[in-house]
């Protein structure tokens, strides 16, 4: 059983969504389910898919992407199952996607997180901090200039047993639709994580934007760390930076800002490549620390400000800077209703 307890994506653009945006998850019995988006009164969207116009394992192996797409039924808001837990799922507050921060300029107002709730939207890359032009000299790091990925969108999905392989499974319609929209070079990130019951995945799309694809920095590496068959480079090369901005004096202190982590080194990741696009399957159950850690986050979950990053490890000068690869903010989302 799965429930879709949120979907949505969002384009970033600072003056609100293009009309029809849909999502799309591959249905139980029937064909693929849309979830169509709503607006609201405050600035924000509801937005099941909003995709832009740019064109834009630990156990180190791949999987062959041919899942058998994980059937569930769903509907906006809903579960797959009995109609009480229809009902129950459709009681939980919608997660938002908010219209006031356009990833493409500064905008100081951006890097403020605001009041308000279940919200997801792009922090600015200069809050990160990443290996500067001459780090292998002079270890110095600077503020991050730009994203080189944009974020598509994010769902939020609770099930029985853990999402894997979503590109080839659960989702295989949205990647269709969203590398339809896009293009190729697609990055999608699966945090599998601890349901307290179940299982919750956080999906992050990404797209690789138009600077990104002509820095001479960049993207000789996105195409080596993408293209490549060897998933343990992939894996000792893959960082994530947090920052908790709201929370917790004890949660604040337990997560050092800025500081990153190569996630290979002590969690089990399984990698999916298709045409157009990559899947990381990042599964924190496999890491004491990170499931504990996880823990202390969901608990307070709905209350606090997280922004993630993603960053490709520059280890040779021709690769410096390093570039911001992507990031989300996750803003008071109460998980415990769901």
């Amino acid at each position: 059983m799965v429930s879709i307890v949120s979907s949505f994506m969002n384009s970033y653009r600072r003056h609100g969504p293009k009309k029809n945006a849909t999502s799309l998850f591959d249905g139980g019995e029937g064909p693929a389910t849309l979830f169509n988006s709503s607006s609201s009164s405050n600035g924000t969207v509801n937005v099941a898919v909003e995709l832009g116009d740019e064109p834009v394992s630990h156990s180190h192996h791949s999987t062959p992407c041919d899942g058998d797409g994980g059937r569930t039924a769903a509907a906006e808001g809903g579960t797959a199952g009995e109609d009480d837990e229809t009902a129950a799922a459709a009681a939980a507050p919608p997660i938002e996607v908010a219209f006031n921060c356009d990833w493409a300029q500064t905008d100081p107002g951006c890097a403020v997180p605001t009041s308000e709730e279940n919200l997801a939207d792009e922090p600015p890359a200069e809050l990160f901090r990443v290996r500067g032009p001459n780090y292998l000299e002079d270890r110095i790091k600077e503020n991050a200039e730009f994203h080189a990925m944009r974020l598509l969108g994010v769902d939020v999905l609770r099930s029985d047993s853990v999402v894997a392989n979503a590109s080839e499974g659960l989702a295989k319609a949205k990647m269709a639709a969203v590398r339809a929209k896009h293009g190729d070079d697609v990055f999608l990130v699966n945090f599998q994580l601890p349901g307290k019951p179940g299982h919750v995945s956080l999906l992050l799309w990404y797209g690789l934007n138009a600077r990104a694809r002509v820095d001479a920095v960049f993207y000789p590496l996105w195409r080596e760390f993408c293209d490549s068959p060897d998933d343990a480079f992939r894996a000792s090369r893959l960082k994530l930076m947090v920052i908790i901005p709201v929370g917790p004096f004890l949660l604040r202190k337990a997560v050092p800002g800025n500081k990153p982590v190569i996630l290979g080194k002590a969690i089990h990741i399984d990698w999916c490549r298709g045409e157009g696009y990559l899947e990381a399957d990042i599964n924190i159950s496999s890491s004491s620390a990170a499931t504990n850690m996880w823990g202390m986050v969901q608990s307070v979950a709905k209350s606090i400000v997280v922004d993630l990053a993603l960053v490709i490890e520059s280890r040779e000068q021709q690769q410096l800077p390093e570039r911001l690869l992507g990031a989300v903010r996750t803003q008071r989302i109460n998980l415990a209703v769901y």
